[in-house]
């Protein structure tokens, strides 16, 4: 991916939450560190996939 093609594109739909944001947290539901998807800022919910987020 070039840089232009990252600024214009993936970036602008990330912050819409169109892209996901992966994080690593605690998940709320089962307790365990975790890759959590993050969609937006609006997002709040710190559940993994496993749990149920997709």
């Amino acid at each position: 991916m070039s840089k232009k093609l990252y600024e214009e594109a993936w970036v602008p739909a990330a912050e819409r939450g169109e892209v996901p944001q992966i994080e690593v947290d605690i998940c709320e539901c089962c307790g365990i560190e975790r890759e959590i998807r993050m969609y937006g800022e609006q997002d709040q919910v710190k559940q993994c996939f496993a749990c149920g987020k997709e």
